[in-house]
């Protein structure tokens, strides 16, 4: 299976949406991914009662084998 640079940063984003949902209450905060977008940020977190919005730059490296 051939792993492409989208894939494995694909999965690099959920896996800091997963560390993200699992310190933020939902209750609280609503976690994106913005996917596709060629944006500045690839994870988007806003605090529902609240003025914060954080933007999160992922970025993945391929590991040599």
């Amino acid at each position: 299976m051939t792993n492409t640079n989208y894939e494995a940063g694909r999965r690099f984003e959920y896996l800091v949406m997963k560390v993200l949902k699992e310190n933020f209450p939902k209750e609280k905060y609503t976690i994106i991914r913005t996917a596709g977008s060629h944006s500045p940020v690839d994870v988007l977190i806003t605090e529902h009662r609240g003025r914060r919005c954080f933007g999160i730059q992922c970025k993945s490296k391929k590991v040599k084998k």
